[in-house]
């Protein structure tokens, strides 16, 4: 063959060169992704060294769990009613057989070998991070924003933002295993917490903040394994402190208001509307208190092309995101304090920015519009959280009458469509998606088998991470765990390959991490 002159070695540059190809393609593109994948897997055959690649497979009880899982797809075939849907299903999941192969056949075991492979998924986070950033701020490209989730160019934001946090988890490992440089990987951890706080993407953060807590916890499973159970229990508390802080203000008292004491006219003359009831704004005022919306149509429809009696673009009524995004600032809902907003103003709220607070940089700012939709949640259309939590209530109610076998491969969504229109979903159609919870849809697709051998696929590979010391591994799993509560992560390309790319990586019985 055209590449023998490269020695004994060949097909093992070749393994080594396409498994780096598969980290750079992850936050890049599926097309450097797909040509790795072929690669790899022309390799191997060319190579035909079987009685290895079979030697290395029958000690290889991950690939054969994780394997398993994709041949049950196959096998719901049987009871689906939609083959296409399911067929494209298969394919969308080959990763989780094709992967795992690649790796196992040929196991990488030298650490520096390893770490050339993290290196080359962290060089291509570092180009598609920072390319993100600076079109983003307008240095590099002159584009157009609707809001902060334009910032990733390269792919899915959330599945982006999972990637940027486990390169902070890869930046991490490399800062206390190498000798050398560690003030590089020490900036490109800080680089990567920036960046996460940046882009405002919650799969990102809850990624972040359990990696962090995960290599405390295995640490703390190393050294001190009586203090694990606790710290574990601290972790599983941690989600219940979250939700009392974004239910508090729901308890606390509206502020007294003298209506009368009120100006009862603008200063054009026009009656204000003051009524206490309806939200409260977090920042304590009322959002019809201080009303006209006889000035405020007027003004808004000189300046924006948005019609006042229509919707934003997230579909909500413009009209209220104007009251509560004038209410966040402080202002009167009129003609006069209408005109202190700003172009920028009206352009977030024809994006449908209904807090001056959600348009700032840094992940408080999602978390304070999360918050908003908790204590406000009349529609879920146009939320993120509430829009998950009607999906998590249909699923529940296919689960309840399809706990047993599941719906089958492909008939997922179309199940979905159903309960929605038995349960007079109140998700317009275009919102009408699947679970956007893995361990839901999984165990809508298989049933109690399905959602059983998933649930012992995480917690095997939990228990051989530290066995074998691994403590990315470790990390990668948990984080895998939390971002499966709120992501169909197993339901797209690039995440199939996120999971069965790590999963295989990091879990070969030949410990990586040695000299």
């Amino acid at each position: 063959m055209p590449y023998r002159n490269l020695g004994n070695k060949a097909h093992t540059y070749i393994h080594l060169s396409s498994i780096c190809g598969i980290a750079i393609g992850l936050p890049l593109n599926k097309v450097v992704l797909s040509i790795s994948l072929m690669i790899g897997i022309l390799n191997l055959i060319v190579e035909a060294n079987f009685r290895t690649y079979w030697n290395n497979l029958k000690e290889a009880k991950i690939t054969w769990l994780i394997s398993s899982f994709w041949l049950l797809h196959v096998v719901g075939l049987l009871w689906t009613s939609e083959m296409n849907f399911g067929l494209s299903d298969i394919r969308i999941k080959l990763p989780l057989i094709v992967i795992p192969l690649i790796l196992t056949c040929k196991p990488i075991t030298e650490r520096k070998e390893i770490n050339y492979i993290f290196l080359s998924f962290i060089g291509s986070l570092i180009f598609t991070s920072f390319y993100n950033y600076l079109s983003y701020i307008g240095i590099i490209h002159d584009y157009k924003y609707n809001d902060i989730r334009g910032l990733s160019l390269f792919g899915s934001h959330i599945r982006y933002g999972i990637l940027i946090a486990i390169g902070a988890m890869l930046s991490l490992y490399l800062f206390f295993s190498q000798q050398k440089i560690k003030w590089l990987f020490a900036m490109l951890f800080a680089w990567f917490a920036f960046y996460t706080f940046y882009s405002q993407i919650i799969s990102g953060a809850l990624a972040f903040g359990i990696g962090v807590i995960a290599y405390l916890l295995f640490y703390i499973y190393q050294y001190k394994r009586q203090l694990f159970i606790l710290s574990s229990l601290i972790l599983v508390l941690l989600p219940t402190f979250v939700l009392v802080y974004m239910y508090q203000s729901k308890e606390t008292k509206p502020a007294k208001l003298d209506l009368a004491a009120l100006d009862q006219t603008t200063k054009k003359g026009n009656a204000y509307v003051h009524s206490t009831l309806g939200s409260q704004h977090p920042n304590g005022q009322y959002i019809f208190v201080n009303l006209c919306e006889v000035e405020l149509r007027e003004e808004w429809n000189n300046v924006s092309t948005f019609d006042y009696d229509g919707k934003d673009k997230k579909g909500q009524i413009l009209r209220y995101t104007l009251m509560r995004y004038m209410t966040s600032m402080g202002l009167k809902k009129d003609a006069h304090d209408f005109k202190q907003l700003q172009q920028s103003d009206i352009l977030n709220i024809e994006n449908g920015n209904a807090d001056i607070n959600d348009t700032k940089s840094g992940i408080l700012a999602r978390v304070s519009g999360i918050r908003f939709q908790i204590q406000n949640n009349i529609d879920p259309n146009g939320h993120s959280l509430l829009q998950r939590i009607e999906y998590w209530k249909t699923g529940w109610q296919i689960v309840k009458t399809n706990w047993l076998i599941g719906v089958g491969t492909g008939d997922t969504q179309v199940a979905f469509d159903k309960q929605y229109d038995r349960d007079n979903s109140p998700l317009v159609k275009e919102n009408r998606l699947r679970a956007h919870n893995t361990y839901l849809t999984v165990w809508i697709t298989f049933g109690i088998i399905g959602i059983g051998l998933f649930v012992w696929l995480i917690a095997f590979y939990l228990k051989t991470s530290l066995l074998l010391n691994h403590p990315l591994a470790f990390v990668f799993i948990l984080i895998a765990c939390s971002t499966f509560l709120i992501e169909d992560t197993l339901e797209t390309q690039t995440g199939v390959t996120l999971f069965a790319f790590f999963y295989a990586l990091l879990s070969v019985k030949i410990n990586p991490y040695r000299s």
